[in-house]
């Protein structure tokens, strides 16, 4: 079981990024499949369009629960995107029928990257019985990190919001 974490001013240059993902293609979800019923839409995993990045956000992530030293080696299964969701490619959003975890996954989370954006559009972590037991605002260049088994939603998307979502499946150490 991880902790949840919040980290401040998570990349050096938030606005760079946010111009990058400009350039990337983004998909709707296709909801048939367990795995991808997310308001909104969102690139590939980044692993293959920007391995460089892709690394660099696993990399700081996992540093924040283990001494990398103890990963050398490692099996890393992981997914990095960008995600943009509104009100209207999230049409149907519902805080209540929002509620899930990350089945699969062992460590879960994402990075604000809306410049200005409502602090009231975060996620809220539940415990087993759906009541909320944290709300985490949408702060610029914020990144937040919980167990993927927690019960977790996006608190509102009534407004525009950017964010790099990430996934880590499995860490098996050599």
């Amino acid at each position: 079981m991880y902790n949840t974490i919040q980290v401040s001013n998570f990349f050096d240059k938030p606005l760079e990024l946010i111009e990058y993902s400009k350039t990337l293609k983004f998909y709707r979800s296709n909801k048939t499949k367990d795995d991808q019923k997310w308001p909104g839409v969102r690139t590939k995993s980044i692993h293959s369009l920007n391995p460089k990045l892709f690394s660099f956000v696993i990399n700081k992530v996992l540093s924040y629960y283990y001494d990398m030293k103890e990963l050398e080696g490692a099996d890393i299964l992981a997914r990095v995107y960008f995600h943009k969701s509104d009100k209207k490619t999230s049409s149907g959003f519902n805080k209540i029928n929002s509620i899930h975890t990350d089945e699969k996954n062992t460590l879960a989370g994402l990075i604000y990257l809306n410049k200005g954006n409502d602090i009231n559009t975060g996620t809220t972590l539940y415990d087993k019985d759906n009541n909320e037991t944290a709300i985490f605002s949408n702060c610029f260049n914020t990144m937040i990190c919980y167990d993927a088994q927690k019960n977790h939603g996006p608190t509102s998307l009534d407004c525009e919001r950017l964010t790099i979502p990430f996934f880590i499946e499995r860490i098996t150490k050599r």
